[in-house]
Formats: structure tokens, sequence, C-alpha cells
């Protein structure tokens, strides 16, 4: 696997796909993933179309955690991560619209609607 894809798959808990704790030393990290492996291998689970997916993001969690360099280097980006705060603001929080109109996902209801203008007699002109 490119750095480049170890790079954009930072984001993901290889520690939770592999199923060990973050205390855990090398060789229970190559236990996890050789055991895992086993019983997810594309040929070993070739009813199970997901099975080369699932196997994939085992490869890459092995590759990443399995290389000291970029452990350290993982553990340091989500450490700081989980000290950054949030982009957008809770979607559970509501917003102030001036009608407090929301739509299903809660933002406020657009003040132009897009669509066709429909005439009828009762239309001002």
């Amino acid at each position: 696997m490119s750095v480049n894809r170890r790079r954009a798959d930072f984001g993901r808990n290889y520690y939770a796909v592999l199923g060990v704790p973050e205390t855990a030393t090398h060789d229970e990290i190559i236990r996890a993933y050789r055991r895992l492996a086993r019983t997810s291998h594309p040929d070993a689970d070739a009813g199970n179309p997901q099975a080369a997916d699932e196997f994939e993001r085992l490869v890459a969690a092995r590759e990443v955690l399995g290389d000291p360099a970029t452990r350290a280097a993982y553990d340091q980006l989500r450490v700081a991560r989980s000290k950054t705060t949030p982009r957008r603001p809770d979607a559970t929080q509501p917003s102030a619209s001036p009608a407090g109109v929301r739509t299903r996902t809660g933002h406020p209801e657009p003040a132009i609607r897009s669509g066709p203008v429909v005439w009828t007699p009762d239309t001002p002109r």
C-alpha cells in the first residue's frame, strides 16, 4: 500500500479493525491480524461479497500499526484530531432562523425556492 493511501486512511480506527487495545504490543497486533486474516480472507470466505473489502481493511491496519514509525505518526495524528474542535456546529442544536421553519434535516427552509413558476388567474401580476 502506498504512503498516500495510508495518509488518506489515518481517519480510520485501526485498533478497532484489529480488535486490539491502543496499548497492544507489536506481537499482539501481528497475532490479531493473522487470526482475523484467516477467517476473512476472500479465498476462505468465498460466499461473502464484502470479504475482500474487510481483508483490505485488515491489511491496511497491519501496515500502519505493524511499522513502529508509521504507528507513532498514526497515534500522534489521532491525539491531535481528538483535541481539535469540530468544524461545523452540532447538527442537533437548532440554529436561528427568521421564520423558525425547519426541514427534516434541521436546516432552515430556504427563502427562495427554485422551480417552475406557475401562473394562475389568482396570481398577482
